[in-house]
């Protein structure tokens, strides 16, 4: 991954007061007035909590009910297309959190407030407030935690992945908003890895296979590679991939919400379980038996297998990732817990495997042949051991 991906790395550039990197103190009476604007609420105290790579955190004690957390997005563009991106992609937050919220009560996820998503507001940044939820980073916590522990911990994390699975929706897509009735409203809009946005008619999962294949042939490494070529990697890639389509069991098509990045960062814990699973502004709707996955940190296939050397696991999260040792133990831990909730799920996450792993290659294509020589060798493995012509 690169230094966009790191808990480490902050734009230092970003021009806002709220970014971290800036050394100068903060004034905070304008977020102070904007909270009595628009809850009611004095604001007491303000604490930092922590920041991403969009967005720092800081928590308000109020004069009357429990804390809350204001999160200010710092990193952001003006111009009037970077705008309507980050106030779509917030508003949709929103309404996808609301929907978790009411369809599966079980996932532990922060209930917003207040929102003014206006990079040219009364504090001079998009900033959302919400319920303050309390636990640690799993990020932080989980190099402090005994094997058992950490069973425990995912566990815990099988349920709430589970309960996200219970959400089903119409269509594949994003989640636009809730119309009047409270009912999902899913377009055909996609995050694509290369922060592209792409709209996508995708009414099936062969549509949607398509597109992201199409995606791949798109990229600029189409040149020969001195063992193979690559169109022709690509027409190997749609091949297998069609095989790989389930249309004999309509429930593994069923369009599913997915987080979509469910990883360290996103994690709370508390007492080492699951106290908050946080960032939903990259969410997806795909069919189940792509929606169903392992936590990729527990992960040692596909784009994870070290041997094709595309995920870091040299960056400053390695320590909360499972060692490969652990990673068989943790896995079985999750199918348990899993099981015993939703034998779909289960059903779903094995056969989707194959094909989720092509997507997951396809996905970073666009970072260096070296990429495209680790999924040429995957496609190789994987249609040998499946018996594929």
């Amino acid at each position: 991954m690169d230094k966009s991906h790191s808990l480490i790395y902050i734009p230092v550039n970003a021009p806002s007061v709220y970014n971290p990197m800036h050394t100068n103190s903060i004034d905070f009476a304008p977020l102070k007035q904007a909270v009595h604007r628009l809850l009611g609420l004095r604001v007491l105290e303000v604490t930092h909590l922590g920041r991403g790579y969009f967005n720092t955190v800081h928590e308000l004690k109020v004069d009357k009910g429990p804390p809350l957390v204001a999160r200010i997005n710092y990193n952001f563009k003006t111009d009037p297309k970077s705008k309507e991106w980050a106030i779509s992609r917030l508003t949709r937050e929103m309404h996808v959190i609301e929907l978790v919220r009411r369809v599966s009560p079980s996932v532990p996820i922060p209930r917003i407030l207040a929102q003014d998503l206006d990079p040219e507001n009364s504090i001079s940044a998009p900033f959302t407030i919400m319920e303050r939820m309390y636990g640690e980073d799993q990020w932080k916590a989980w190099p402090t935690w005994s094997q058992p522990e950490k069973v425990k911990f995912i566990s815990s994390l099988a349920e709430a992945t589970v309960g996200i699975f219970q959400v089903s929706l119409p269509s594949i897509g994003t989640v636009d908003r809730l119309d009047e009735d409270g009912r999902p409203i899913v377009i055909p809009f996609f995050y694509h890895p290369s922060g592209t946005r792409t709209p996508a008619p995708c009414s099936n999962i062969d549509d949607y296979v398509t597109l992201r294949l199409d995606l791949a042939t798109k990229l600029p490494s189409t040149q020969p590679l001195p063992d193979f070529s690559v169109p022709d990697l690509l027409l190997r890639l749609r091949s297998l991939a069609k095989r790989l389509i389930p249309h004999d069991n309509p429930t593994l098509l069923q369009p599913i919400l997915v987080h979509n990045d469910l990883d360290v960062r996103n994690i709370m814990v508390k007492d080492g379980t699951v106290s908050a699973v946080i960032d939903w502004e990259m969410h997806a709707v795909l069919p189940a038996y792509l929606a169903a996955s392992y936590p990729p940190f527990i992960r040692y296939d596909g784009i994870y297998d070290p041997k094709y050397d595309i995920v870091n696991r040299k960056m400053p999260t390695r320590e909360s990732w499972a060692t490969i040792d652990e990673g068989p133990a943790l896995r079985a831990a999750f199918r348990e817990a899993a099981g015993k909730l939703s034998s779909d799920f289960i059903r779903a996450l094995d056969r989707g495997d194959k094909l989720r792993q092509l997507l997951e290659f396809v996905s970073f294509l666009g970072d260096g042949v070296r990429n495209f020589v680790a999924c040429y060798e995957w496609e190789r493995e994987t249609t040998a051991a499946l018996d594929f012509p």
